[in-house]
C-alpha cells in the first residue's frame, strides 16, 4: 500500500467522528455565529493556549526549526499575544510528565495542531467581522496565504515518515487523543496528563 497516497485520506476518515465531536461543542460553535461575544472568544484562546503549551513543551518542539518544515510556527505565542490583545490570561499550565510516545505518536498530534490552522482561513475572518477586530486574531491568521502550503508540506512529511500499518496507527492514536484532549477542554471537563498527551 502506498501509504504516501493514502495517509491523509485514512487520516480524515478515521478521525471524522472525533474532529466532528470537537467542532460540535458550543464553544467552538460560537465562533461562527453573529451572537459571538468577546468573553467567549477569550475562552476559545484560553482553552487553545493551555493544550498547545502542553503539546508543544511535549511533542511538538523537535518539529520548530525543522528543515522539512520550514513554515511551522509556535503557536502559543501568538495565543499569548492574541490574549493580552484581548484583556484576557492565559490559563493555568498543565503539569504534564514527559510521555514515552512513539515519533509517530507525535506526529499525530503534529496533524492535528497544524490542521488546526486551515480552519483560520474562515474563522479568523468570521470572528473580525462579528466582534470588529483588527488585531487578536494571529493564531487563526499565523501563516496568511501560506495556510494550504504549510499544511500540505506537514501532510506529506507525515507520509514520508508512516512506512507501515504500525507508523499509522501511532499516527493516528495521536491525532484522536489530541481531539478527544481538546473536546474535553471546550466542555470544560478536567483533563488528565493521559488525556492531554499519552
Amino acid at each position: 500500500m502506498n501509504y504516501f497516497n493514502t495517509t491523509h485520506q485514512r487520516l480524515k476518515t478515521d478521525t471524522h467522528s472525533a474532529h466532528t465531536a470537537l467542532d460540535s461543542s458550543p464553544l467552538l460553535r460560537s465562533l461562527m455565529e453573529t451572537t459571538l461575544t468577546i468573553e467567549s472568544y477569550i475562552a476559545v484562546m484560553q482553552i487553545m493556549h493551555k493544550w498547545f503549551a502542553a503539546a508543544e513543551s511535549t511533542h511538538l518542539h523537535e518539529y520548530f526549526n525543522h528543515s522539512s518544515l520550514p513554515l511551522i510556527k509556535v503557536k502559543t505565542g501568538l495565543l499569548e499575544a492574541d490574549l493580552q490583545e484581548l484583556g484576557g490570561t492565559t490559563l493555568p499550565k498543565l503539569a504534564l510528565a514527559k510521555k514515552t510516545a512513539s515519533r509517530h505518536f507525535s506526529l499525530g498530534v503534529l496533524y492535528v495542531a497544524e490542521g488546526s490552522s486551515l480552519g483560520g482561513m474562515i474563522i479568523g475572518k468570521k470572528v473580525k467581522k462579528t466582534l470588529g477586530l483588527q488585531k487578536a486574531t494571529r493564531f487563526y491568521d499565523c501563516y496568511g496565504h501560506q495556510k494550504i502550503d504549510s499544511f500540505r508540506t506537514t501532510i506529506n512529511y507525515i507520509h514520508s515518515l508512516c512506512a507501515t500499518e504500525e507508523h499509522y496507527q501511532q499516527v493516528l492514536a495521536g491525532a484522536l487523543d489530541s481531539f478527544s484532549a481538546l473536546r474535553a477542554l471546550c466542555n470544560k471537563k478536567v483533563v488528565t496528563q493521559e488525556e492531554l498527551v499519552s
